[in-house]
């Protein structure tokens, strides 16, 4: 029977057809055959071989997704899937170079085929594959990819939103501690969730905040400085005498100016029948502590005047114990006192370390020169409150009509230009002649040294309190006039 089955595929090769049969004695086991037709010798070549009938029959079986075929034009379909081939593909095969190509079947369905010749005998292999399931895991792709997108879309959107809540919770928070601080309320924080730039606005405004409080309670407190200073100021100014002494007998110009809003300079007059008390002094730095000691030493004065005829040496002792009292040690005060007598024209002075008045004696001529200023340093003593007892001596000068005498401190000297110069001692005597020199009466002459000193300094800040007054002695008229 096998022997038939191999004379048939010769026969069949010879015929020039493609002979596939599975033998009788071993299944599984076929018989292939067929023709190939050399061109350059005219002749045919019949090739016979035994083949594995199964596994050809398994290779070309359908999995579903795509079907293969072996196939002969002469012979048609020897492999392949059980699904019939389409008659409109099979007449496309004749025309179809080896290679690839979308095919429309007869129902409209369009495949993508692959077609390949084996080049034994017209023998190709062909693979068929439907473009919607060829299509099918792009469009899986695709779809997959939208929903993929769609996700990381959503999920932008889920991040965004808890992005911007968040940063629109802090915003508003700020906002909302903005206005708060807007109405007064400057103890108002803002939660720091964050090290971004919203978590250093934050901090910002926390800091600002801080800053912002402690500058108010610092003003609060400088406003409430300011007017306990200013109290003080007023106070002090009633120490200072009201108005300037207009008397026939004698006259009293005077001028204070503070370094700050209270200054540790004092000076009066009191004029007690025919006894005038010229009173100066200068406490150590300036101020509120300073003005307190000036408080003291009024007080003081006032006590001395109450007394019948109360030397300056007494004056003193009395005044040095009260400031001790009041400062132990801890701020003193130069001071000057003198007691003059209108009738006779003899001042009885005593002097705390204070900075000698000058003595302006009327010069022959009419114009002052150095030679004519006469410090009055006769006596000098501790400074007031320096020590808790202290003695001090008297000293007489005798005044002749027309003769002045100027009263200061030493701020004077201590006046500076805009270049930090300060004027000095010799300066300030220039000063002092020019200015009683080209005054015809003690108001006049105070006024001229103010200016010429004002002129010096130019505006700039005070060192020290600037304290002076000038006495002149006996009536105006009795004055000789000088020249400019």
């Amino acid at each position: 029977q096998d022997q038939k089955i191999f004379s048939n595929a010769f026969y069949a090769a010879i015929a020039d057809q493609v002979y596939i049969h599975e033998l009788e004695s071993e299944p599984g086991i076929g018989v292939f055959s067929f023709r190939i037709d050399r061109e350059k010798d005219q002749s045919q070549l019949i090739v016979t071989a035994l083949v594995d009938v199964e596994g050809l029959e398994s290779s070309f079986a359908s999995n579903g997704l795509y079907d293969s075929y072996l196939w002969s034009p002469k012979n048609g379909k020897l492999f392949g899937s059980e699904k019939d081939m389409d008659p409109k593909l099979l007449s496309y095969l004749g025309s179809l170079p080896e290679g690839t190509a979308e095919h429309k079947g007869t129902n409209g369905d369009s495949s993508l085929m692959s077609y390949s010749r084996l080049g034994l005998s017209d023998i190709v292999v062909i693979s068929t594959v439907s473009m919607n399931k060829a299509l099918k895991a792009v469009d899986v792709l695709i779809k997959k990819s939208a929903l993929f997108f769609i996700a990381l879309i959503a999920s932008t959107l889920l991040i965004s939103l808890f992005a911007s809540s968040q940063l629109t919770s802090a915003l508003r928070e700020l906002f909302e501690a903005t206005a708060k601080i807007a109405q007064g309320d400057f103890s108002v924080r803002v939660l720091v969730r964050s090290k971004d730039e919203v978590g250093g606005l934050a901090e910002s405004f926390n800091w600002m905040a801080e800053k912002v409080s402690h500058l108010m309670s610092e003003t609060a407190e400088k406003a409430r400085m300011e007017n306990e200073l200013a109290t003080v100021k007023t106070v002090q100014e009633t120490l200072f005498p009201a108005d300037n002494l207009s008397d026939p007998r004698a006259q009293v110009v005077g001028h204070f100016q503070p370094a700050s809003e209270c200054g540790g300079d004092w000076w009066s007059y009191t004029l007690i029948g025919n006894k005038l008390y010229l009173w100066i002094g200068d406490a150590t730095g300036h101020g509120a502590p300073a003005a307190l000691i000036t408080s003291a030493a009024r007080s003081a004065a006032a006590l001395v005047e109450s007394l019948p005829e109360v030397q300056p040496d007494q004056a003193l002792k009395m005044m040095n114990h009260a400031i001790h009292q009041t400062s132990k040690s801890k701020i003193n005060m130069t001071f000057f006192l003198g007691c003059l007598n209108l009738d006779t024209g003899e001042m009885v002075y005593s002097n705390a370390s204070h900075d000698p008045p000058y003595l302006l004696r009327k010069p022959d001529g009419g114009k002052l020169k150095k030679k004519n200023l006469i410090p009055l340093m006769d006596v000098n003593g501790f400074r007031l409150g320096e020590r808790e007892v202290a003695e001090y001596e008297t000293a007489k000068v005798q005044l002749n009509p027309g003769d002045q005498i100027f009263f200061y401190t030493d701020g004077i000297m201590d006046i500076q230009n805009p270049d930090g110069e300060n004027l000095g001692e010799r300066a300030f005597l220039r000063s002092l002649m020019k200015a009683v020199n080209d005054g015809e009466d003690p108001s006049a002459r105070v006024e001229n040294l103010k200016d010429d000193i004002e002129g010096y300094r130019q505006n700039s800040e005070l060192i020290d309190d600037v304290t002076l007054f000038l006495l002149h002695f006996g009536p105006i008229e009795n004055q000789v006039k000088v020249a400019a």
